[in-house]
C-alpha cells in the first residue's frame, strides 16, 4: 500500500519545485545581481561567478585563499623555485578601495543626529559653554546623564558639520559671543 501511494505522489505536480523556479535559481547562481557599477562593467555574463571574480583579481571563496608564500602541499613557506603566476587585473580592486574610502569620508562628516540631541546640545552650549559638570547638574538633564556622557553628546554635535555649522551661524545672527575654545583635556577622537 505504501509503494502505490509513493508512486502516485511522484506523478502529481510539485508546486514548490517548478521548472521555472529551478531555472531562475540556476541563473541567479551563475549571474548574480551586481549593484556596484565598477563590478558591473567588468562582469562577463558568459563566465561563472567564480571565474568572473577571480579574473578581476579578487577571491570568490575565502576559505580557499592562501598567502603568497604558501604552496599546496607544504604547511610552511616553500623553498622551491617560485612559479610565474599570470598577473590579474587589479584596476577593479583600486576602484573598489577608492569608492569605499569616499563613502567612509561622506558618512563621517554627515551622520544625522536626532533633533532632540541637537536641541539639547545647543541649549547646553548656550547656557554653560564647555562646563560639562555644570551641564550634569542642570535641571533640564532629564536623563540624568553624567558629565562624561554629556561631553560625548556635545562632541558628537561639534564634530557634525551639518548641525554645528548651522548652530554657529545662529549664534552669529543672535549676536551671542563666540564659543570659548575647547579645553585641552577634551579629546576630539
Amino acid at each position: 500500500m505504501g509503494v502505490r501511494k509513493r508512486r502516485k505522489g511522484r506523478k502529481k505536480y510539485q508546486y514548490t519545485n517548478t521548472p521555472k523556479k529551478r531555472r531562475n535559481q540556476a541563473n541567479r547562481k551563475l549571474n548574480p545581481v551586481i549593484e556596484n557599477q565598477d563590478l558591473q562593467k567588468e562582469w562577463n555574463k558568459k563566465k561563472s561567478a567564480s571565474a568572473n571574480v577571480e579574473g578581476m583579481g579578487l577571491v570568490f571563496k575565502l576559505h580557499k585563499m592562501k598567502p603568497d608564500n604558501m604552496t599546496d602541499g607544504a604547511p610552511g613557506p616553500s623553498n622551491s623555485k617560485p612559479v610565474k603566476v599570470k598577473q590579474k587585473k587589479t584596476t577593479i580592486v583600486e576602484k573598489l578601495e577608492s569608492s569605499a574610502n569616499k563613502k567612509k569620508k561622506k558618512i563621517l562628516g554627515g551622520t544625522r543626529l536626532p533633533p532632540d540631541l541637537v536641541a539639547y546640545s545647543t541649549r547646553m552650549l548656550n547656557k554653560y559653554g564647555f562646563d560639562f559638570k555644570a551641564m550634569a547638574r542642570d535641571h533640564t538633564n532629564y536623563y540624568q546623564d553624567s558629565w562624561k556622557q554629556i561631553r560625548t553628546k556635545i562632541l558628537r554635535f561639534i564634530q557634525n558639520p551639518r548641525h554645528f555649522a548651522v548652530y554657529i551661524k545662529e549664534r552669529q545672527t543672535a549676536n551671542l559671543p563666540p564659543l570659548p575654545d575647547l579645553p585641552s583635556s577634551v579629546d576630539m577622537d
